[in-house]
């Protein structure tokens, strides 16, 4: 399947359809660019909640980002969008000449919490670790700003602590997660108390979708999802279609009764069908008229919630939105949107794709250096790469023998095989057979070098551990370290100016994956 991240970036023609506004350009101001009615004023508030005060002056112009608030702040790439986002929010600041603010839009609606409930982390014996949060109290469908703090968490951080490598750092880190998982309402909250402290020093806006204002400010699209049912659902899957006949294939498919929105009953998150001419709640056995589920909106629209479809067209409700910064799987389904803008009359921003980064050291430079092998070609099997690095790396004097005179053997075999099918005359076996003695010989050569270089157990067992060392650190269980590492991992041994040196070391202008040394 071809890669839709990839040639978005190199601007390939057949998917302009599918976005408003080429990345590479700046960004066109929203017609009638404005904040949702006191919204900037609850977010100020919200800043000064979490201890890093931000007043919002006017309407500045806004790139949004976020992620749903993981365990420890869940995987690097979490922290690695709000660096884009601030990022290009700067770039585009200059090049408009008016102020552009970086927003971190926190996912506390969504309710998959076993998403969200693992983080895992690099221990000081280079293993892959993980911490899983088990609350006692029932979470089912709760969305995560509803999801408790609870005192188990204490004995995760003071876990983090102990397996993650350390420095003069780490006992104020520690003392800064027990004081925040003390003052952490839920888990949502935690997260942001988390991030706001990480960006303290830069311009990112921390927001929340069930701040008063927030929940008003998103009941235009709702109404209009229930006037329209199913409408952005056709919409989304029509142009997922396209996508998948072009080879793409769509990122989101919503079954043909499915609404883009979600409501609140007894503090869970239900989906809602449109079925018969009704609003259908199938887990709870409930249905409401379309006059019914309107009214419901006017007078408790907290209650209502997006879902992936309409989240990027609340979003444009609530904030002049330029741009917005995403992963790969999130650029995917956005490029399935473009109709459902038009649909709610709101015009679609930019879509950014976010920067990467592997974290290394001068050590694990070192090594891969050494064992010839970098980040991007470790999603081989751990054996295949073993059994290579200890080809490369072992050193025995029978191997050395066996290497320098295999170039003399294969030209002597390569020779051999020619002039036996020159003089086979018209019985092309012969040839053939000359032909598959030399790969046989080769063959057997391969195995001969392969038993020399394991001859030395004790070199090849270390060889064996230093890739297994790269591989736990740089590709953790097949998987890139930005998807699988949380931000901890690294945080008691560089501390909060972690943040600055990712900060400077990154460029949004260079979406691809950078190698960072620390």
């Amino acid at each position: 399947m071809a890669s839709l991240m990839e040639d978005y970036r190199a601007g390939t023609e057949a998917l302009s359809p599918f976005f408003a506004q080429s990345m590479c350009a700046t960004p066109a101001v929203p017609a009638n660019a404005a904040w949702a009615p006191g919204l900037a004023e609850a977010m100020t508030a919200y800043q000064e909640a979490l201890h890093a005060p931000k007043p919002i002056e006017g309407e500045p112009l806004c790139v949004v980002t976020g992620q749903q608030p993981g365990l420890f702040t869940g995987p690097l790439y979490s922290v690695y969008k709000a660096i884009t986002a601030i990022q290009l929010a700067a770039r585009y600041e200059r090049e408009l000449g008016r102020p552009v603010i970086p927003v971190y839009w926190v996912g506390s609606d969504d309710h998959d919490f076993d998403e969200v409930r693992t983080a895992y982390v690099l221990t000081k014996q280079h293993e892959p670790y993980a911490l899983t949060y088990a609350p006692e109290a029932a979470i089912d469908q709760h969305p995560l700003y509803k999801v408790p703090v609870e005192k188990s968490l204490h004995t995760l951080a003071d876990e983090a602590a102990r397996l993650c490598p350390g420095s003069e750092f780490s006992d104020e880190i520690l003392a800064f997660l027990h004081e925040t998982i003390d003052e952490g309402q839920s888990l949502g909250h935690w997260f942001s108390l988390i991030m706001a402290r990480l960006f303290r020093d830069t311009p990112l806006r921390i927001f929340v979708p069930h701040l008063g204002a927030a929940r008003l400010g998103a009941e235009p699209v709702f109404r209009h999802e229930i006037e329209h049912p199913l409408e952005s659902t056709r919409l989304a899957n029509e142009a997922g279609a396209r996508l998948a006949a072009l080879g793409y294939g769509a990122q989101v498919t919503k079954g043909a009764e499915e609404c883009n929105f979600f409501i609140d009953l007894g503090g869970r998150r239900r989906k809602v069908l449109w079925r018969g001419g009704r609003f259908v709640l199938p887990d709870e056995n409930t249905s409401a008229t379309q006059d019914e589920m309107l009214a419901m909106l006017a007078a408790e629209p907290d209650r209502f919630t997006a879902n992936v479809i309409t989240r990027p067209v609340v979003q444009q409700a609530l904030l002049p939105t330029l741009a917005y910064v995403g992963g790969p799987g999130e650029l995917a389904y956005w490029a399935q949107l473009r109709q459902v803008f038009e649909h709610f009359g709101q015009p679609m921003p930019v879509v950014y794709p976010r920067a990467g980064a592997v974290l290394t050291t001068a050590k694990v430079s070192k090594l891969c250096k050494k064992l010839d092998l970098r980040h991007d070609a470790l999603d081989r099997p751990l054996t295949d790469l073993e059994d290579a690095a200890v080809m490369r790396v072992v050193q025995h004097p029978a191997l050395e023998a066996l290497r320098k005179r295999r170039p003399e053997l294969s030209a002597l075999l390569n020779s051999l095989a020619n002039d036996v099918a020159a003089k086979g005359g018209k019985d092309k076996t012969i040839g053939e057979r000359a032909e598959q003695f030399g790969a046989q010989t080769l063959a057997q050569l391969d195995k001969l070098e392969q038993s020399i270089a394991q001859a030395d157990a004790a070199q090849a067992d270390a060889v064996r551990a230093q890739v297994r060392r790269l591989v736990h650190t740089l590709y953790p269980e097949r998987k890139s370290q930005e998807r699988f590492y949380s931000l901890a991992a690294f945080l008691f041994e560089h501390g909060w100016g972690l943040i600055p040196r990712l900060l400077s070391a990154m460029d949004a202008e260079d979406p691809g994956m950078r190698e960072i040394e620390l």
